[in-house]
């Protein structure tokens, strides 16, 4: 599938470009330690098994022809080397590109994806990391979660005073959910405008429409019914916010923002 589909996007390439694949002398792969192997035809389930060895990390050239690619029989595929299990090729295009490991200067470079990817470092010394980013960006472990897709609430601004929500949707239409940028933007508001304790937790002497006792525990709803195209209300919840961000003393760009914010109703 892998193969057929790149097949599929080199043709429109050589068609738009006006140029015959036999042109075409080498291809690079730049991808995560899983997709190289789905291109290789290798079994990458020993990735998700401790110890989580890859069958490869680096892979020599190999003859395109060899994998079933319509190009050049000459043609040579190289792909970049994984770092680790789960920091693979596509991060070591990130830093070569960037240069970060030949400038003087620390460098934090971020890669988030369905597997979120961290290098922190200079020329002197790289450290690598990764973990779990799908789950929260994909709408993950959230009541009216959602993937990125037309209808998902992508962005949230609450007006200070009135507390009411001003919503951005993918494909400007009705709401059906909300995706992980729109849960990041909906906490951080919430936290700003004193709906949000440093805990997580909605202050139950806020009183307002919008705040209720729900199923799941304290909510605040985002968008009513009326406002839906899921015949429903759609709100977020104190679960939702434990299950996405469990402290927001781990935002300290946030916290500042929030003290400068109480420091204005103080004056």
């Amino acid at each position: 599938m892998v193969i057929k589909t790149i097949n599929s996007l080199l043709e429109q390439i050589l068609a738009k470009t006006d140029l015959p694949a036999e042109q075409i002398d080498c291809v690079v792969a730049a991808g995560n330690t899983t997709m190289i192997h789905l291109l290789l035809g290798l079994d990458p389930s020993n990735i998700r098994k401790d110890p989580y060895i890859p069958t490869v990390s680096s892979v020599p050239p190999i003859k395109v022809v060899e994998l079933g690619f319509h190009l050049n029989d000459h043609a040579y595929l190289y792909c970049l080397p994984a770092i680790a299990s789960y920091v693979g090729g596509d991060i070591t295009a990130g830093i070569l590109t960037t240069g970060m490991h030949q400038e003087s200067p620390v460098t934090l470079f971020i890669d988030i994806g369905t597997n979120g990817e961290i290098v922190l470092g200079n020329k002197e010394w790289l450290v690598s990391t990764s973990c779990s980013a799908g789950p929260a960006f994909e709408g993950g472990e959230i009541l009216h979660g959602m993937r990125a897709a037309p209808g998902a609430i992508e962005g949230v601004t609450i007006e200070k005073e009135t507390h009411e929500p001003r919503l951005s949707v993918i494909g400007d239409q009705l709401p059906i959910g909300i995706c992980g940028s729109g849960i990041i933007d909906a906490v951080a508001e919430m936290f700003l405008t004193g709906l949000l304790d440093r805990k997580g937790k909605m202050p139950k002497e806020r009183k307002h429409s919008r705040i209720r006792e729900g199923e799941y525990g304290q909510e605040y709803v985002l968008a009513w019914t009326k406002d839906t195209g899921l015949q429903k209300d759609i709100v977020i919840t104190e679960i939702d916010i434990d299950n996405n961000i469990r402290d927001a003393s781990l935002f300290p760009h946030v916290e500042d923002k929030l003290y400068e914010y109480e420091r204005q109703i103080q004056v």
